[in-house]
């Protein structure tokens, strides 16, 4: 099943704490760029991305713990709008946000658990490469 959304979404997955700020940043960026933005609930961050995105939230689902950091799924933009979203974050002063992603076939039968997982590795292996030896940083 290809996952394709007639309308551009970001998707939107807070930690536990401190959330109202970021949401007060996204929702000035998101109305600049006229783009749609929603909250996935906790209780959908052990499912498939498409087994909800598609047909909407589970009802009532049980809660689950919230993820370390915020997380941003990109869904349906083009590069040029994610360009336009991403600047548009930085003009808006946003706190950085290490996890991001767009929605891509490959990623669509994955968990937004797994997805920000994956993330995690990836950041990871990249703040090791920028520190180590080849980069002309140190080892930690």
């Amino acid at each position: 099943m290809k996952v394709r959304l007639q309308q551009e979404k970001l998707l939107v997955f807070l930690p536990a704490e401190n959330a109202w700020e970021l949401c007060d940043q996204l929702e000035k960026v998101c109305a600049r760029c006229h783009v749609t933005w929603q909250v996935v609930p906790n209780s959908c961050l052990d499912q498939p991305i498409e087994s909800w995105l598609s047909a909407g939230w589970p009802e009532g689902g049980e809660s689950r713990p919230a993820l370390s950091e915020p997380m941003l799924l990109f869904c349906g933009l083009s590069s040029s709008r994610l360009g336009k979203v991403l600047e548009t974050m930085r003009q808006e002063n946003m706190k950085p946000i290490r996890h991001k992603a767009v929605l891509t076939d490959h990623n669509r039968t994955w968990t937004p658990r797994a997805l920000y997982e994956e993330l995690e590795k990836e950041d990871r292996a990249v703040r090791q490469a920028a520190n180590g030896p080849e980069a002309g940083g140190k080892n930690t």
